[in-house]
């Protein structure tokens, strides 16, 4: 089975390089796209609360809104890209570290994930979570390079 981590932006070209992979392979395509670990992010007020946007984060309406429009965003991104069945996935956290379980659950044989080149500044401050997952992911992974739109 080949994992291929999608935050929903790629370009076609990337995914029918994926696909092609998978059936050259033989393998079934599981594609998952990982939410935003909000609750790691959530802003505090200098007196130790929680300010309004953080607040709206635990409201489990608000939030199984969100999780309502990941799925669906998930579903019509497959269902837009992929010819043959694929399974999709989709789950909260911190990206790398949730493909590395997923890869690590399913029995991946391969993972696949798109790199975009970014400027030094950017890759200083952020990572790379491609570089992540190849130095931890417990398969090879496959990295597809992503031409940058004009």
């Amino acid at each position: 089975m080949v994992l291929f981590a999608v935050d929903l932006s790629e370009p076609r070209s990337l995914t029918d390089a994926v696909a092609a992979f998978a059936a050259r392979l033989d393998e079934n395509l599981v594609v998952l796209h990982v939410g935003t670990a909000l609750t790691a992010a959530m802003p505090v007020t200098s007196l130790g609360g929680f300010d309004d946007a953080g607040l709206l984060l635990f409201d489990p309406t608000l939030r199984h809104e969100l999780d309502e429009a990941e799925e669906h965003a998930l579903s019509r991104f497959v269902r837009s890209r992929f010819d043959r069945p694929v399974r999709a996935l989709s789950r909260d956290g911190f990206a790398a570290d949730v493909v590395i379980e997923e890869a690590q659950r399913l029995g991946a044989a391969f993972v696949a994930v798109g790199h975009r080149e970014r400027g030094f500044f950017d890759a200083m401050l952020s990572g790379s979570t491609a570089a992540r997952i190849v130095k931890h992911a417990p398969c090879p992974v496959v990295v597809f390079p992503v031409a940058s739109e004009a």
